[in-house]
C-alpha cells in the first residue's frame, strides 16, 4: 500500500470496513463502492488484527486520524478509539445491523440492516444516477 501511494488521510471519501463486515469475499464490493465515490477503503483495528487489511488502512487512535468529506462505516461498531480517529469527518454514514452501535448513534445517516444487501443497492443506485447524469 505504501508503495502504491495510498494515504487514507487524504481521501475525500472513505469506506471503512469494521469487524461486522470483515470478510475477504466482500472487499471487491467495498472497493467498488469507494471507487464510484472517488475514495478508498480503510478499516478498524479489528480488521487489521485479522490480517484482512494492512495497518496503513487503519482508522483510529492507534491508526490514522482522518477527516474525509464522507465517511461510510460498514459493520463498524464505533469503539471510542475508532471514533477519536474519525471525528473530523464531515458526513458520517453508518451501515450496521445494530441500531445501538456507537457509530450509528453519532452518524448523520444510518442504514440499519445487512451490508450484503445494502451495499449492492447503494452501488446500483450510484451507477444508475451516474448513467443518468452522463446522458444529460
Amino acid at each position: 500500500d505504501e508503495a502504491g501511494g495510498v494515504d487514507i488521510t487524504r481521501s475525500p471519501v472513505l469506506v471503512v470496513v469494521g469487524k461486522g463486515a470483515c470478510d475477504a469475499r466482500h472487499l471487491p464490493m467495498f472497493e467498488e463502492l469507494a471507487g464510484l465515490l472517488g475514495g478508498t477503503i480503510a478499516c478498524s483495528r479489528a480488521v487489521v488484527e485479522t490480517g484482512l487489511l494492512p495497518y496503513i488502512r487503519q482508522v483510529g487512535q492507534t491508526g490514522k486520524t482522518v477527516a474525509p468529506k464522507i465517511y461510510i462505516g460498514v459493520g463498524v461498531s464505533g469503539a471510542v478509539q475508532h471514533l477519536v480517529g474519525m471525528q473530523g469527518s464531515e458526513k458520517i454514514i453508518a451501515i450496521n445491523t445494530d441500531r445501538h452501535a456507537p457509530l450509528v448513534q453519532i452518524a448523520d445517516y444510518a442504514l440499519i440492516g445487512d451490508y450484503q444487501e445494502i451495499v449492492p443497492e447503494l452501488i446500483k443506485g450510484i451507477k444508475t444516477r451516474t448513467l443518468r447524469g452522463s446522458a444529460a
